[in-house]
């Protein structure tokens, strides 16, 4: 089992992964007989973050096979080895490889940029609404200075007018 392998920051990252991964693949298969791969990432859940997800690479799935091996071929020309069969057929699954790990990389940053997308907006809303107790809290003591300023002028008023009126 291979220690866990953090995503990289960008898709520009991943070939590079999977490059060291595919080597440490390639060099397990040939040394230890590696027969079993299954990759665990994260998927992106629309409007709730992310969720664990696992697939299984080697062996290949019997069904998959089938469905590949029953589909029509699009021409007339059935695909031919240009060299050896054995070769061609590992480079394929080394291709195969490549696309599914790449696959589960690029869901896994996609995730990662979703919960932090949401924690973001999360944040933006907390700000705002913040801000707009800060705001309602400023006005209402604004108001209540206002007031307070008036009612003096009126009783300035009140009082000068009885003086005026009392004299």
């Amino acid at each position: 089992m291979s220690p866990p392998v953090k995503a990289p920051e960008s898709v520009d990252g991943i070939p590079g992964l999977l490059s060291c991964l595919l080597y440490d693949v390639d060099r397990r298969r040939a040394r230890e007989g590696l027969s079993r791969i299954v990759v665990f990432y994260q998927v992106p859940i629309w409007g709730s973050g992310c969720e664990p997800a696992s697939s299984a690479l080697l062996p290949l799935d019997r069904a998959w096979l089938d469905e590949i091996v029953s589909r029509e071929w699009p021409s007339r020309r059935l695909p031919e080895p240009i060299n050896e069969f054995l070769p061609t057929v590992e480079a394929l699954l080394r291709e195969h490889l490549f696309a599914s790990l790449f696959r589960a990389c690029v869901s896994s940053a996609a995730a990662e940029h979703s919960v932090r997308l949401a924690s973001m907006q999360r944040a933006e809303r907390n700000i705002n609404d913040l801000l707009d107790a800060l705001g309602r809290e400023y006005h209402e003591q604004r108001q209540a200075v206002i007031s307070e300023e008036l009612f003096d002028v009126i009783a300035g008023f009140e009082v000068l007018k009885t003086r005026d009126h009392g004299c």
